[in-house]
């Protein structure tokens, strides 16, 4: 006889959704924190209360997750909390900022908004947009999310990793075309930053751009010579230029 047992969450609530690179994983996939209760089960029956907790960054791609027992939360904000405001009394604001996600994380949204607002007030009004981009992006609001980014990138335009923000939050909110000018502004600010022509390989492929794709292609390949050797990319390469009716081989770094 199999006897099927576990434990199980149940009664989700200050849910927050995102799509990042899981910790235990290593594999980008859709996370999503909450608090619920945990309960024990037995062939999916819930018997065992096993108390409440919050759930931090559950990987949907392999099920593991961070968690801290509700009880323990007041103390985790208010640690978090003082933490972000030493950086805040020193001038830090960049320190204040890298904890505003981590409060979201604790269900700390008001506490969150805080910090934002004493960066605003100390004259880091960047740090303050893009905290509240990063607030609203976790709260699933990606409109807003780009919104509040569009501000930060108005206080400093040179910030390649910022217009990067930006763009990926106007594709999910399915402005693909807003996003793509953004993305090329930051291709000339980081020219030999990969990962941007990779972000902007993927705003030509939602927009349907073959030719915007295989000129992107070949500028990694030309920037990134081990993709040269890469079969998977230079196979989608080839397959872009037929459809594109392009030479079928215009990389000189591609193997014969």
């Amino acid at each position: 006889m199999v006897i099927i047992w576990g434990s199980r969450h149940y009664f989700r609530r200050d849910v927050l959704r995102e799509r990042g690179v899981c910790e235990h994983c290593g594999q980008e996939a859709p996370l999503e924190t909450f608090t619920a209760r945990k309960m024990g089960h037995l062939y999916y029956v819930p018997l065992i209360p096993e108390g409440h907790e919050r759930v931090i960054r559950l990987c949907r791609r392999c099920n593991r997750y961070s968690s801290l027992p509700v009880s323990a939360l007041p103390a985790a904000i208010d640690e978090t909390t003082a933490k972000a405001t030493t950086h805040l009394d020193a001038g830090e604001a960049d320190g204040a900022l890298g904890l505003v996600a981590a409060l979201m994380y604790l269900g700390a949204t008001d506490a969150a908004g805080e910090v934002l607002d004493r960066l605003e007030k100390g004259g880091h009004a960047k740090q303050a947009w893009i905290g509240r981009g990063v607030v609203a992006e976790k709260l699933g609001d990606m409109a807003q999310a780009a919104d509040h980014y569009a501000a930060a990138v108005r206080e400093d335009g040179r910030d390649a990793s910022l217009r990067c923000m930006l763009a990926d939050a106007l594709m999910q909110a399915d402005r693909a075309g807003a996003a793509l000018e953004h993305l090329r502004q930051a291709a000339s600010l980081a020219p030999e930053d990969p990962h941007v022509r990779m972000q902007l390989l993927s705003c030509f492929e939602t927009l349907g751009d073959l030719d915007g794709q295989i000129d992107t292609m070949q500028e990694l390949i030309r920037r990134v010579p081990q993709l040269a050797s890469d079969r998977k990319f230079q196979k989608r390469l080839r397959k872009l230029c037929r459809k594109a009716g392009r030479e079928e081989r215009p990389n000189p770094y591609a193997p014969v």
